[in-house]
């Protein structure tokens, strides 16, 4: 019996497990440290998972196919991996105003599956290099490492006003040294002599919403600000 579980082809699947994981690790600690809502359990999980259906889609099934007259496709069940790993990526997508977030995390997703799948199929190697590929990817192009590709965050924030139609003025000059852009905004009157403004802004990576928050509390006219 030990003979059975220890033998050579075993310990090879266990390590193409245990390399999965650690590629997914590898993938997930970036997503961690920007507290994204999969981070390096997840990566890890979905690694090994698309590792064990493709080992047991391709090796599983071994006596089965070994008797006349049956024919088996090796890819099925880690073809399969792909529909259900769209799922929860799709979990990973939502939509706040008109912004969407979450597809860089979700393709992550997709794509540790991808790995899982090659190290499953014994390209390790292979396997590795893509998941430092990944996380070199994401660790650049968020931080705007190419000259003129500074990266910019988007929000949106609603203030309520007393009837001043010179406050978007006031609130350009204050965001200009902060290099914080309003790209659209909307006004709604109301009875009471108080204007809604809703603004969609641009700032730099390192600009926090409450930095927003500190520069318009310099304007005595704002009344409330939701960000």
């Amino acid at each position: 019996m030990s003979q059975v579980l220890f033998d050579n082809k075993n310990i090879e699947y266990g390590v193409r497990l245990l390399v999965a994981c650690i590629c997914g690790a590898i993938i997930g600690v970036e997503r961690y440290k920007r507290s994204k809502g999969a981070g390096i359990r997840t990566h890890m999980l979905v690694a090994l998972g698309a590792a064990l259906f493709t080992i047991i889609s391709k090796y599983g099934f071994e006596d089965v196919v070994r008797l006349e007259n049956i024919q088996a496709d090796a890819a099925r069940v880690a073809s399969n991996i792909v529909t259900g790993v769209s799922f929860l990526g799709a979990g990973l997508i939502f939509v706040r105003g008109d912004k969407v977030q979450g597809l860089t995390t979700a393709a992550g997703i997709w794509v540790t599956a991808a790995v899982g799948l090659t190290i499953g199929c014994g390209m390790c190697t292979t396997g590795f290099f893509c998941a430092c590929f990944i996380l070199v990817i994401q660790i650049i192009f968020h931080n705007g490492f190419f000259k003129g590709m500074e990266n910019y965050s988007h929000s949106r924030v609603v203030i309520s006003v007393e009837n001043n139609d010179e406050i978007l003025l006031k609130l350009k000059q204050l965001f200009q040294n902060k290099r914080i852009t309003i790209e659209e905004s909307h006004v709604k009157r109301h009875r009471n002599a108080v204007l809604t403004y809703t603004m969609d802004i641009s700032m730099p990576v390192g600009i926090l919403p409450l930095d927003v928050l500190k520069i318009m509390q310099e304007c005595k006219e704002i009344k409330s600000i939701g960000l």
